[in-house]
């Protein structure tokens, strides 16, 4: 009987130590699978857009106000801004830009609190087109929020070869986008780019002709200067123009020149095409910028973009130096 008894002590023993070793693998397993989860999770966070809530570090919030170019100031600010600060710059699921650029920045829900004004510190900006060394003084020691249209190169300029990569157009925008820059050089019966120089035009109209805060739309006088400056350094030299007020634009453009009109597109389908082009002529407004950012190359701008002494013109450096890049072209 004690023989028995000392082998079913023995037989549990045995069982109860195997058990201890299964879930302590259990266990194990389950650690392992929560960091890889984790990390899966950050992963997307930076390339897959979830809707995921980061308090590993602080973050910077930001706020889509106006039009697509405002909000491209808007987000490439803040990226730049919580780069240079070690700290992880978010956007809502709702964030505009979502729909036509491929962001990898982190998302949140919008009722998920983390940009709430109500507990997060709201930085807000003294001149909505100029550098402010004010907004950007605060550590990392907490969560900040900016407002609001951050127009200023230097918020973000350190950082440029990230927001390019940013800022690469959806898929089904970069294909429509293709396939209108394909008709417009079958149109114009290029058969080849290496033979020629595609300048890109965007000319804003609308709220910019009749006004009472000071903006000023670009002239005839203007346009004309800036297709002289590039037959005179190019050769083989074709437009592509987009604008808001495309019959304006055709009645003043110049007549000799080779030029394809874009209609019936998207703003950001006009911006993915007119940005393929080898350089740029800009007139005001961000959208206009950004189309000129996008395209690089040789980038012409309407240096008188406010009347002097206007509400508007109070919101620029004194010489439009915070906007505008020293290596871009006036006329």
């Amino acid at each position: 009987m004690r023989i028995i008894q000392r082998c079913f002590r023995k037989t549990l023993l045995k069982m109860l130590i195997f058990l201890l070793c299964g879930i302590t693998f259990l266990i194990f397993i389950a650690v392992m699978l929560n960091i890889v989860l984790m990390q899966k999770a950050d992963l997307l966070g930076r390339q897959q857009n979830p809707l995921i809530v980061y308090k590993r570090s602080h973050v910077v919030c930001v706020v889509a106000r106006a039009r697509m170019g405002n909000n491209m100031f808007q987000f490439a600010a803040a990226l730049g801004i919580a780069r240079s600060k070690r700290m992880i710059p978010v956007i809502t699921e709702y964030f505009p830009l979502r729909k036509i650029f491929k962001l990898t920045v982190s998302v949140v829900p919008f009722n998920s609190g983390i940009c709430d004004s109500s507990r997060i510190i709201t930085r807000v900006e003294q001149k909505p087109s100029s550098y402010d060394k004010e907004l950007v003084n605060f550590t990392n020691s907490h969560d900040v929020r900016l407002v609001s249209y951050l127009g200023s190169y230097l918020y973000f300029d350190k950082y440029s070869s990230e927001l390019r990569k940013q800022f690469l157009f959806q898929d089904n925008i970069q294909s429509e986008a293709n396939k209108t820059m394909e008709g417009i050089l079958n149109r114009l019966k290029i058969i080849t780019r290496r033979k020629v120089t595609l300048i890109g035009v965007h000319v804003r109209r609308g709220d910019y002709v009749k006004n009472n805060e000071g903006y000023l739309p670009a002239t005839r006088e203007y346009l004309y200067q800036a297709v002289e400056w590039y037959e005179l350094r190019y050769t083989n030299v074709y437009f592509i123009v987009a604008s808001g007020g495309i019959d304006w634009t055709k009645n003043n453009m110049p007549t000799h020149i080779k030029v394809a009109y874009l209609e019936g597109h998207s703003p950001a389908v006009d911006m993915a095409t007119v940005s393929m082009c080898d350089h740029f002529i800009s007139t005001v407004g961000t959208f206009s910028w950004w189309c000129g950012w996008l395209t690089g190359g040789n980038v012409l701008y309407y240096k008188w973009p406010c009347k002097e002494g206007s509400l508007v013109r109070a919101m620029y450096s004194s010489n439009y130096s915070d906007f505008f890049y020293p290596h871009w072209i006036g006329l």
